[in-house]
């Protein structure tokens, strides 16, 4: 799993991984390449990079919206990192939609020069006038698409443009419950009281949905699934884009929104609290439920953020009632004397830097063989379920 990001070909018969997304516009460029003038591969890969930058910023105001409600970790100044996040993710989505006019241009137009290539905005002009001959210079398919609504390239072509050359700002406004926004300068129907990742969700939304139907076009899905692989990106942001299409919503008021805000702090980034699952996964779901039973959010934590995507040898501290409680996660318990001796040490490291009362070793799966460690004060839990693991650890917390 590349940490940054990078778009590679993927075996179609194997699952995606959460830092795995498919991108079917990008499949198609690449199964058509060679068939086409121009370097269809080279704008696969332009959008599945832009699609990948929307991601980091995604991760990063997803990260920051999630720790507003603990005010002494959220200060004002954090505002301005919010407002350059916002501003710059705009900008990224008319660039999207950019390579997306270059691509039609590459594959619906016969004569290059006729239509213009370096912005979807004239080019949607262009389509206009078109529509409007008895003979357009664009496939029947394409007609049809670019005759659709598209309020959502609207609004993002409106909000840059504000931004880039017309003086406006975005303000970013915080009750403690995620971020609120303006596009402040001049006339705007954008005004406080809209939610900014729910904007960002739903612009986005229309930008991939748009680009999918491109991508049916170019070559059907039927076809496509027929290939051995297909384009996909991979990299350590991707599960922020997951995040913010398929699993954000307004932030309502809940006892819970305090103790995520700590947890995440705990993990210092988004990376991080996605590795280990947030907002669903197993071992978020299991320090969050902790976190509530413990009426306190995770203290302290150290992630290894690992290219095989398997949690391994991660810390945790929780807090109850001035005592320290930690856990050392592993998705698999292998059955060697060097993951004994190794997890076991990693417990004990863990009881001395924070004075543990009692440390426990939790994992998902367990291989044949193991029975224990090697060190009978280091209790092993294993449950494939996340509720059953947080009620074996509060009975060995005797909590």
């Amino acid at each position: 799993m590349p940490s940054l990001g990078v778009p590679i070909n993927y075996d179609r018969g194997k699952k995606l991984s959460r830092f795995q997304f498919y991108l079917p516009l990008s499949d198609a460029l690449y199964l058509k390449a060679g068939t086409l003038e121009g370097d269809t591969k080279a704008l696969a890969d332009s959008f599945a990079f832009d699609v990948l930058n929307l991601a980091a910023l995604a991760g990063r105001l997803l990260w920051r919206s999630g720790i507003t409600p603990e005010p002494s970790m959220f200060t004002r100044h954090d505002i301005l990192d919010v407002t350059v996040d916002a501003e710059s993710y705009f900008v990224m989505l008319q660039t999207a939609c950019d390579i997306l006019a270059k691509i039609i241009v590459t594959i619906g137009v016969e004569k290059k020069g006729q239509a213009p290539a370096d912005s979807f905005h004239k080019f949607t002009e262009w389509v206009s006038r078109q529509l409007r001959q008895p003979n357009p210079r664009l496939t029947p398919d394409l007609c049809k698409l670019m005759s659709s609504d598209m309020p959502w390239f609207t609004e993002i072509n409106a909000i840059r443009t504000s931004l880039v050359h017309r003086g406006k700002s975005v303000w970013i406004y915080t009750e403690g419950r995620g971020f609120e926004w303006a596009l402040h300068g001049g006339e705007s129907k954008i005004s406080r009281g809209t939610d900014l990742l729910t904007s960002l969700q739903k612009l986005t939304l229309g930008m991939l949905n748009f680009s999918d139907q491109l991508a049916d076009i170019i070559i059907p899905g039927a076809e496509r699934r027929q290939a051995r692989e297909m384009r996909i990106i991979d990299g350590l942001y991707v599960p922020a884009l997951r995040h913010l299409l398929e699993a954000y919503s307004t932030p309502l008021p809940s006892d819970d929104l305090m103790l995520t805000a700590q947890c995440l702090m705990s993990c210092r980034g988004y990376i991080e609290a996605a590795f280990i699952g947030y907002p669903g996964g197993f071992w978020w779901t299991l320090l969050l439920d902790l976190s509530r039973q413990l009426s306190h959010g995770m203290r302290a934590s150290r992630v290894f953020v690992r290219s095989n995507g398997l949690v391994s040898d991660c810390r945790f501290v929780l807090t109850h009632e001035s005592h320290n409680f930690g856990i050392v996660a592993c998705d698999v318990a292998r059955d060697s004397a060097e993951w004994r001796t190794g997890v076991t040490e990693s417990a004990k490291r863990l009881a001395d830097d924070y004075s543990t009362k009692k440390t426990v070793v939790v994992v998902r799966w367990i291989e044949e063989g193991v029975k224990s460690l090697t060190d009978p004060s280091v209790a092993l839990v294993a449950a494939a379920e996340p509720l059953s693991a947080s009620k074996q650890c509060l009975a060995l917390w005797n909590i």
